[in-house]
């Protein structure tokens, strides 16, 4: 396999993270998150930006469509068909191991399962397909998200609990044939992904998630889903949210360290579930607010040096729940 293109691969989809993290922040209501109108405001002045990208936030009333959703989505029977090697097996049409690990790897599939973390992955590695014409894929591709939506469906995804679905041609060569640049073939499509993010009653459920990925219409070529059972923080008897100021203030006590003084950015935030483990281990959800600052580029220099954002999660809770000082994300042992 080649180990640069999925350390390419890597870096990629950690950069679409950012904005799918804003894109999905954008999906929720003004209520709970910053509103159209705001999004793109930027300016220098920290206080001034949280301000402007700070929620209309009902406590009441969040604090009821908290509940409620926590309530309903910790009711619910785990659907998911990926917690087993057998599942995964399954799935992929890899013939039965019957082996109780958790890792398997041979001459033509690797696959895994973390069933903690409600994570399963699987992929084949006997392939020799290197790339495709912009037009040799699009006539594949209505056929190829047919096969995700299927897949979608066999995992046992719950609808209501998709909150945003994409599908991304995957390139390895960008540039045109009249591009000087070019090898003269055109753009080339190396994949079609499939993602899909998770979330319940306009709230996303933070790093959950399924990846599909596909060279043409013969098979799936990968997977990878990250989707555990809901399980609210034990510690969280009844959902009470802190005041909007005090909010406020946990955004910029967390932030003003974290910025340049006159870096130009912007900010964008919304309530979510955010993951977590206990000090025991238990894997577990809780509500917080996400705030994601995108730095913007003023000149050349800074264009070249500009990160492409950073998102981090504040304590919006009256008491923060213990969590595992090691929680990765996390930079305080309770958010």
């Amino acid at each position: 396999m080649n180990l640069d293109f999925f350390k390419k691969l890597a870096r990629f989809v950690a950069f679409l993270c950012v904005v799918w993290s804003q894109q999905s922040i954008a999906q929720s209501e003004d209520l709970i998150a910053t509103s159209p109108q705001a999004r793109n405001l930027s300016g220098t002045d920290l206080k001034t930006l949280i301000d402007q990208a700070f929620p209309k936030y009902d406590q009441k009333e969040i604090e009821k469509r908290l509940t409620d959703a926590a309530k309903e989505l910790q009711s619910r029977p785990y659907t998911i068909k990926a917690q087993t090697l057998r599942d995964i097996e399954s799935l992929m049409g890899i013939p039965l191991s019957h082996s109780l690990a958790k890792e398997m790897d041979t001459s033509h599939f690797y696959y895994r399962i973390d069933p903690l973390e409600g994570k399963g992955y699987a992929q084949h590695k006997d392939h020799t397909f290197i790339s495709s014409s912009r037009v040799e894929f699009a006539a594949m591709q209505d056929l190829i998200e047919s096969q995700h939506d299927a897949f979608f469906r066999r995992l046992g995804v719950p609808d209501d609990e998709v909150m945003k679905r994409d599908f991304k041609q995957i390139l390895i060569q960008t540039v045109e044939p009249n591009s000087p640049k070019t090898d003269g073939r055109g753009a080339r499509v190396r994949r079609g992904m499939s993602f899909g993010y998770r979330g319940f009653q306009g709230f996303p459920i933070e790093e959950s998630f399924i990846r599909i990925s596909s060279f043409t219409s013969k098979r799936i070529e990968n997977f990878s889903v990250a989707w555990p059972h809901f399980v609210l923080h034990p510690d969280i008897k009844s959902i009470k949210l802190a005041s909007k100021q005090n909010i406020k203030d946990y955004i910029y006590n967390e932030l003003k360290s974290a910025t340049d003084a006159d870096r130009v950015m912007k900010l964008n935030m919304g309530i979510v579930f955010r993951p977590a483990y206990t000090p025991s281990g238990r894997y577990v959800h809780f509500p917080a607010m996400k705030v994601v600052m995108t730095p913007i580029a003023q000149n050349l220099a800074q264009a070249t040096l500009t990160e492409s954002g950073r998102d981090v999660y504040i304590r919006i809770l009256q008491v923060a729940p213990a969590i595992r000082a090691d929680n990765k994300k996390d930079s305080r042992r309770s958010p």
